[in-house]
């Protein structure tokens, strides 16, 4: 059930669970230039962004503010038909509203709008009230993402005229927790660069959970036993259909957060989506922070120092010597120009929710890298008869300037239909296999991505290993196949002991002196299988 008070500079809703349905009663609304929300008996946030936009597009429906256009509103003709004409209403920092308008009674006939789940709504058989300034009842549907809709008839049940404003919608602006622009960045430890990058944010009143940090997704995700927390309410919005390439086909139920709190940094008002099935993210992972919440700050990925850094905008500064590329946000995806050298220039997607190297798409990749017997690779969730992928090989990538020699590639012949964005149309998945080599900054409200290449870029462009800390030693976990004369020299397994006489312990310092290692040729004591060794090998071109 929706309650609404309207007035002449203020919208005000209650919204509350109904009929057998568990849930809290909420309140939102805006008064002069102050939005906000309360839930329960929680205290009132102020909040911005997407829901202040939606909350206007709401008041523009149901207040008829559309009729009445004030500053800052815009109202224009869109089209006309012999027998109506389509107007389009844009309320002062709302979402564009579209009126079909009967030419010949000038009254509206229906209204459509788009969601923040991008979702288009629609409301139809208009009645009204007696002296036709209200609307009395409507049918009202949602159709999401072409997979299906769904149908709300709703009726407004009374309308009072009264002076007094309901408790409910009253408050103060001193009662009210303020929007506060953070100063510093909140910091966090990366324990695995190679891995998913995790963060705790706590949800309502939640205790702080852990959410991937997912620049592969454009929502951002909570689990039930998240969202079961006080300050986490249902959101009118439809039901969003989803067929993730490797998660379960699922039906997602749109909700908001009264308070997300991410170390330092708060935001209010925030849309989510709560899975149906937590299945998926079983363990320490509570769900994805997406880039809707990214678009937020500068996230910025600093895997060589193994730190995640969460930017004010007006407070980042790019690092020095980051290159910087457009990154721009491609139906929900971080996308970069790249190339996989033997296929040819492609849109890459940067993922730092996928602990692999990459994915690539297209018909092309299918050609030079076919399934072979043997190399099925399953990355879905659910277990399948034949799996839609397979693991390969690619003899080279380009990450913007940044070139990769051959490594393992995943690839997909069946379920094309589920991919997304670029990969669908033929591009790459890049994932934190690779991104790990770099420092990353996604500033992706201005368009950018920044990066910085770490040692490790530099020790595989040189050297041809990669280097991981293995029981708590420096470790070569990977050989990269290239006709060098040093390539026999290492095995997968070798442990780093020291590099031009200089003693060695974990990852960090290994790759730091293999970096700097200045001439042609570094020598190197490593070990293996217990078994002192020393060769000196030729360093290749950066």
């Amino acid at each position: 059930m929706r309650e609404i008070a309207l007035g002449p500079d203020s919208f005000a809703e209650l919204r509350s669970p109904g009929g057998a349905s568990k849930g809290q009663t909420y309140a939102l609304g805006e008064s002069g230039s102050l939005a906000w929300m309360r839930v329960g008996d929680r205290d009132p946030v102020e909040i911005d962004g997407d829901v202040v936009r939606q909350e206007r597009t709401y008041a523009a429906v149901l207040g008829l503010r559309f009729a009445r256009p004030e500053p800052g509103d815009r109202l224009e003709i869109e089209s006309c038909a012999p027998d109506s004409c389509t107007m389009a209403f844009v309320p002062r920092g709302g979402q564009t509203l579209w009126i079909d308008v009967d030419r010949k009674t000038n009254a509206p006939v229906s209204l459509q709008w788009i969601d923040a789940h991008r979702a288009v709504q629609s409301c139809g058989a208009l009645t009204w009230t007696d002296d036709r300034s209200a609307i009395a009842s409507a049918v009202c549907t949602a159709i999401v993402d072409h997979l299906g809709s769904t149908t709300i008839t709703w009726k407004l049940e009374e309308r009072l005229i009264a002076s007094a404003v309901p408790a409910w919608a009253h408050v103060s602006r001193g009662d009210v927790r303020p929007l506060i622009e953070p100063l510093a960045p909140a910091e966090f430890a990366i324990a695995d660069p190679s891995q998913r990058v995790l963060v705790p944010v706590s949800v309502g009143a939640a205790a702080p959970m852990d959410l991937v940090v997912d620049s592969g997704s454009s929502m951002t995700i909570l689990t039930h036993r998240l969202a079961n927390a006080m300050g986490v309410v249902a959101a009118p919005d439809a039901p969003v259909h989803v067929r993730p390439p490797w998660l379960p086909e699922d039906t997602y139920d749109s909700v908001l957060v009264d308070r997300m709190t991410i170390g330092t940094l708060e935001l209010h008002g925030v849309p989510a989506l709560v899975v149906h099935d937590d299945a998926p993210f079983s363990g320490s992972e509570a769900g994805l922070l997406g880039t809707d919440v990214f678009a937020h700050y500068v996230v910025d990925v600093d895997s060589p120092e193994r730190t995640l850094r969460i930017w004010p905008r007006d407070v980042f500064q790019a690092p020095a010597g980051a290159v910087r590329l457009r990154g721009g946000d491609q139906r929900g995806s971080v996308t970069v120009g790249g190339a996989v050298d033997e296929i040819g220039p492609m849109a890459l997607v940067l993922d730092t929710g996928a602990p692999i190297n990459v994915i690539v798409g297209g018909s092309r990749m299918h050609v030079l890298h076919p399934r072979e017997r043997g190399n099925d690779a399953s990355l879905t969730w659910a277990e399948q008869d034949v799996s839609p992928d397979y693991l390969t090989e690619v003899g080279g990538l380009h990450f913007g300037p940044f070139g990769f020699p051959k490594m393992p590639a995943y690839s997909r012949d069946r379920q094309n239909d589920r991919l997304f964005g670029p990969l669908a149309d033929g591009g790459a998945l890049v994932g934190m296999g690779i991104l790990r080599h770099f420092r990353i900054a996604f500033d992706l409200r201005a368009g950018f991505v920044h990066v910085v290449p770490g040692a490790s870029y530099r020790v595989l462009r040189r050297l041809g290993v990669e280097i991981d800390d293995r029981d708590g030693v420096a470790t070569i976990t990977r050989v990269v196949g290239q006709d060098r004369a040093w390539r026999p020299t290492f095995r997968e397994g070798d442990v780093v002991r020291a590099v031009n006489g200089r003693s060695v312990g974990l990852r960090a310092d290994a790759l730091s002196a293999l970096a700097s290692a200045r001439g042609p040729t570094v020598e190197i004591a490593f070990e293996r299988s217990g078994n002192p060794a020393t060769r000196t090998i030729t360093i290749g071109e950066d």
